[in-house]
């Protein structure tokens, strides 16, 4: 979920609309064959935008999920809200499925002061998470219920 500062689909998602449909950010074009973008699931023709300025508008502002491990029940983007802000709010609602099995302790997290850590060590980390999301991505891929989810 978040500011990605990306248009998911160009022609559709952004005023005045672009040619393409190719998403322009490497993140979406990761994000796109394993999760989906929450707003399309339930209006996927429609035009609606997250962000303006001046005469042009985009939907920059998104939440993606697995379908397999999220009950959505609705998403939508409220473009009348009384804020003052040049972003408009998304709205996602979504059922959580608890079970005994989900509740158990969470290992303890490391600390990583990101803004002492060298250009090095941060490779490091990066490809420590690129080697172990490529060990875990065919089995997420392959989890099809919460029943599954909870097993993994």
């Amino acid at each position: 979920m978040g500011d990605f500062n990306a248009i998911p689909n160009p022609k559709l998602d952004c005023s005045p609309a672009k040619r393409t449909q190719t998403p322009e950010s490497q993140l979406i074009k990761f994000l796109s064959p394993y999760m989906h973008n929450t707003f399309h699931l339930f209006h996927p023709n429609s035009i609606k935008f997250t962000f303006s300025h001046n005469n042009s508008h985009s939907r920059i502002d998104q939440i993606w999920t697995n379908m397999h491990t999220a009950s959505l029940d609705y998403a939508d983007i409220i473009e009348d809200a009384t804020i003052e802000s040049d972003h408009n709010i998304i709205l996602l609602e979504f059922s959580i499925l608890l079970t005994l099995s989900s509740l158990y302790k969470q290992p303890s997290r490391k600390v990583t002061l990101w803004k002492q850590a060298s250009p090095k060590q941060i490779q490091k980390y990066q490809t420590h998470i690129d080697q172990n999301l490529i060990k875990i991505r065919s089995h997420i891929l392959q989890i099809q219920n919460q029943v599954e989810l909870d097993k993994a």
